[in-house]
């Protein structure tokens, strides 16, 4: 049997959509409003790290969620939770902080943490809002993914 497990986790970080080697005008052009504000926006988020593997034999567990949450949780304070990603940490000096990096690079610090279990960090998915979010997985794939409301009406 093959089980996964994921433990959500609750950040407050701030971040800016700016390529440090373009003008203003430009990064303003390409990413609009995320842009322009040099001290960034703050969002909180939602960050879900799922692993996935066979039951211990022993605990019937894949992972115990309290190494998961300790892990995590000093990850999260040292690096993300109530930081400003472009010039708080080391990740974003040359790489724009958008959920999709951000998935990413949470999923490749993550990943040594957990090297002396037998679960696998399969994925790392970032909430941005209901409608904005981005998932990073082992195998190297990140996802994007955008959520668009409307009503339509129809003549019946």
């Amino acid at each position: 049997m093959y089980l996964t497990i994921s433990k959500r986790f609750e950040i407050s970080l701030s971040y800016r959509y700016y390529q440090k080697r373009w003008p203003l005008e430009k990064n303003q052009a390409y990413y609009g409003r995320l842009a322009g504000n040099e001290h960034g926006y703050g969002g909180n988020f939602a960050a879900y790290f799922v692993f996935a593997g066979r039951p211990n034999a022993r605990t019937g567990m894949v992972i115990n969620v309290a190494t998961i949450k300790e892990r995590v949780n000093r990850l999260l304070a040292d690096r993300y939770d109530h930081k400003f990603l472009n010039v708080d940490h080391h990740g974003f000096a040359s790489t724009v902080p958008s959920p999709e990096n951000v998935a990413r690079l949470l999923w490749q610090e993550a990943t040594p943490l957990f090297a002396d279990e037998d679960a696998e960090l399969a994925a790392v998915h970032l909430d941005v809002s209901p409608h904005d979010a981005a998932t990073a997985y082992a195998d190297g794939r990140v996802e994007r993914h955008y959520g668009i409301e409307f009503s339509a009406a129809r003549r019946t």
